[in-house]
Protein backbone atom coordinates (compact mmCIF):
# COMPACT_ATOMS: atom_id res chain seq x y z
CA UNK A 1 0.00 0.00 0.00
CA UNK A 2 1.23 3.30 -0.77
CA UNK A 3 2.61 5.90 2.02
CA UNK A 4 0.09 8.68 1.12
CA UNK A 5 -3.22 6.39 1.78
CA UNK A 6 -1.66 5.32 5.48
CA UNK A 7 -2.56 8.16 6.97
CA UNK A 8 -6.17 8.61 5.44
CA UNK A 9 -6.69 5.26 6.34
CA UNK A 10 -5.60 5.72 9.92
CA UNK A 11 -7.49 8.80 10.20
CA UNK A 12 -10.47 6.41 9.13
CA UNK A 13 -9.58 4.61 11.53
CA UNK A 14 -9.81 6.79 14.60
CA UNK A 15 -12.82 8.40 13.14
CA UNK A 16 -14.84 4.74 12.91
CA UNK A 17 -13.49 4.16 16.77
CA UNK A 18 -14.06 7.57 17.66
CA UNK A 19 -18.29 6.76 16.07
CA UNK A 20 -18.37 3.42 18.11
CA UNK A 21 -17.46 4.77 21.53
CA UNK A 22 -20.48 7.54 20.90
CA UNK A 23 -22.53 4.84 20.11
CA UNK A 24 -22.00 2.43 22.81
CA UNK A 25 -21.87 5.75 25.33
CA UNK A 26 -25.50 6.09 23.89
CA UNK A 27 -26.52 2.77 24.23
CA UNK A 28 -25.13 2.56 27.76
CA UNK A 29 -27.30 5.13 28.43
CA UNK A 30 -30.55 4.17 27.24
CA UNK A 31 -30.03 0.94 28.99
CA UNK A 32 -29.59 2.51 32.48
CA UNK A 33 -31.88 5.37 32.00
CA UNK A 34 -34.46 4.27 29.36
CA UNK A 35 -35.70 6.32 26.88
CA UNK A 36 -34.35 9.56 28.90
CA UNK A 37 -30.86 8.40 27.86
CA UNK A 38 -31.02 9.96 24.85
CA UNK A 39 -31.11 13.70 26.58
CA UNK A 40 -27.60 12.61 27.64
CA UNK A 41 -26.43 12.55 24.06
CA UNK A 42 -28.30 15.12 21.55
CA UNK A 43 -29.87 18.21 22.30
CA UNK A 44 -33.47 19.52 20.99
CA UNK A 45 -34.36 16.07 21.44
CA UNK A 46 -38.18 17.37 21.75
CA UNK A 47 -38.28 20.46 19.69
CA UNK A 48 -39.47 20.63 15.89
CA UNK A 49 -36.83 20.09 14.20
CA UNK A 50 -38.16 16.96 12.12
CA UNK A 51 -41.37 19.40 11.26
CA UNK A 52 -39.36 21.96 10.03
CA UNK A 53 -36.89 20.10 8.00
CA UNK A 54 -36.28 20.94 4.59
CA UNK A 55 -35.03 19.58 1.08
CA UNK A 56 -32.90 22.59 1.39
CA UNK A 57 -31.21 20.94 4.86
CA UNK A 58 -30.44 17.78 2.89
CA UNK A 59 -28.70 19.76 0.55
CA UNK A 60 -26.72 21.83 3.09
CA UNK A 61 -25.64 18.35 5.31
CA UNK A 62 -24.82 17.01 1.69
CA UNK A 63 -22.47 20.22 0.83
CA UNK A 64 -20.62 20.26 4.54
CA UNK A 65 -20.31 16.74 3.81
CA UNK A 66 -18.69 16.49 0.60
CA UNK A 67 -16.26 19.52 1.45
CA UNK A 68 -15.33 17.37 4.34
CA UNK A 69 -14.15 14.68 2.29
CA UNK A 70 -12.32 17.53 0.07
CA UNK A 71 -10.70 18.77 2.31
CA UNK A 72 -9.65 15.19 4.43
CA UNK A 73 -8.08 14.24 0.86
CA UNK A 74 -6.34 17.68 -0.22
CA UNK A 75 -4.72 17.63 3.48
CA UNK A 76 -3.24 13.71 2.48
Amino acid sequence: MSANFEPVISENVARAIEALQRVRSLRESILAKGIDGIYDHFEDVDGDWLENWTDEDIVEIDKAASNTVVQSADQH
